[in-house]
């Protein structure tokens, strides 16, 4: 049983929790260490799996995107990313998005649907093996779709895989001054095309930016810019959009999260305004 049961199935948001009610005796699977714990901290046996394909979701989720954390976040966290990156350009090499995730603890049921996510329930279960095993298979479900409906608002319908001739200069070489190199390299020139109408000439700069950010700590805010550029034509009424955008870039690629946090909420803020 998986059922999305909060979120428009038609238009993803890219951020969810997949959650399963654990029906089994705690004390048949868990280590003497831990039965107290679950039995005191996991109301309803609930097990809940956060996922997001921008990175910002996930520090904001755990309460890590705040000054007082950002020494944890350099250390650990960024460490745990570019492990779970380096992994998925070797197992999934088709995937556009990078997939951040965690386990929730001390969540109820009432507190995931209320949660700004999508949710998706995926049944009561006897084995935590099964439990576990049920939510990762939703969370991969759900960003399979979620990309596939991205490709659809970028109007690409192939794999987006770097081309290493065609690129000048890649992310990692770049990506101390990222925001303006993009807005060099990418943005002013694909606001041209639009300007002038040359539609081929715009998504071969697109097809060049996706793969440029291709499974890249900053993939999700390039495609999200290049479905802006889409809609724009031409001129100066999405700046403020656009250079959030590219600051939330530069953030992110300089591991300054407490920034890059601020900048999500602003262009929040912003698309709401629209």
């Amino acid at each position: 049983m998986i059922e999305l049961i909060k979120g428009n199935s038609e238009d993803l948001e890219g951020k969810v929790i997949a959650y399963t009610k654990f029906i089994g005796n705690p004390k048949d699977y868990a280590c003497p260490q831990h039965k107290e714990f679950l039995e005191e901290h996991n109301e309803g046996h609930i097990l809940a799996l956060y996922a997001c394909t921008d990175v910002t979701d996930l520090l904001k989720k755990v309460g890590m995107d705040n000054n007082e954390h950002s020494k944890l976040i350099k250390n650990k966290l960024e460490k745990s990313i570019n492990s779970k990156l380096k992994k998925i350009q070797k197992e999934e090499p088709r995937r556009i998005l990078p997939i951040y995730s965690t386990l929730l603890l001390d969540f109820s049921e009432d507190d995931i649907i209320s949660s700004d996510e999508d949710v998706i329930y995926v049944g009561k279960w006897q084995n935590p093996n099964t439990c576990t095993k049920f939510c990762y298979h939703a969370v991969n479900l759900y960003v399979e779709i979620f990309e596939e409906q991205r490709k659809e608002k970028l109007r690409i319908n192939n794999d987006i895989l770097p081309n290493k001739k065609a690129q000048e200069e890649t992310y990692e070489q770049v990506k101390s001054n990222a925001g303006e190199y993009i807005r060099k390299a990418y943005v002013v020139k694909m606001m041209d095309s639009q300007r002038s109408q040359n539609k081929k000439e715009f998504f071969q700069l697109q097809h060049d930016f996706l793969a440029f950010s291709y499974q890249t700590p900053i993939a999700y805010d390039v495609q999200s810019l290049c479905i802006l550029l889409q809609k724009n034509d031409g001129t100066a009424k999405d700046a403020p959009l656009i250079t959030a955008y590219l600051d939330k870039i530069s953030a992110i690629s300089t591991e300054n999260y407490e920034e890059a946090a601020k900048l999500r909420d602003k262009i929040s803020t912003l698309k709401n305004k629209v």
